[in-house]
């Protein structure tokens, strides 16, 4: 994210400044957040996240994995129904599971090519899943992966992995906040 859009930024005369500490100054963590942060003007917003939809699609192995999600998905799936809701694209996430031979652990996915809030993708997800609010988790890496999956009713839960740091994620509670992925098998298969 931070190559693409600095990039992005290169290629328009926009001095590049995008780092990893401006993912934790973003509230709400969204797309239109990171560009506002990159001080990519509001005229340029479209080009920027179709520019993002070119380059994640186009090599989806540069997006990591993360270690030890694979094992993690494999054994969820076992026993939960997962589904991924994201505001990043379902064709790009959809090419990076295929990529790394993941899509057969994940029932549903909704990316940001469907109308609605992540909060709405959540609860569209339980209905065609047929899960109850009360056994649901989310799990995000953003304040406003918390957010939405309160909206939804859903547990929310956070890693401290992804885009935004410990110390922010902790400030919005969610109900637990992971360290390592080991962590999150332990919570949710009790091993």
């Amino acid at each position: 994210m931070i190559h693409a859009t600095n990039a992005f930024c290169r290629s328009h005369g926009i001095k590049p400044t995008i780092n990893a500490a401006a993912f934790d100054t973003l509230d709400p963590a969204t797309l239109v957040a990171v560009a506002r942060a990159a001080a990519i003007p509001e005229t340029l917003t479209s080009a920027y996240a179709r520019h993002l939809f070119h380059e994640f699609r186009a090599a989806p192995e540069q997006s990591p994995i993360f270690p030890g999600i694979p094992k993690l998905l494999e054994n969820l799936k076992r026993r939960y129904t997962i589904a991924i809701v994201s505001a990043n694209h379902g064709g790009v996430i959809r090419k990076r599971l295929q990529a790394a031979r993941l899509e057969q652990n994940v029932h549903l996915l909704m990316g940001n090519e469907s109308e609605g809030t992540k909060s709405d993708h959540i609860q569209v997800a339980m209905a065609q899943t047929g899960t109850l609010q009360e056994r649901t988790w989310l799990i995000g890496d953003t304040v406003s992966d918390i957010d939405a999956a309160r909206a939804a009713g859903a547990h929310a839960l956070a890693v401290t992995w992804g885009w935004q740091s410990r110390a922010v994620l902790a400030r919005r509670a969610p109900e637990q906040l992971f360290d390592t992925v080991a962590e999150v098998e332990r919570y949710l298969l009790g091993t």
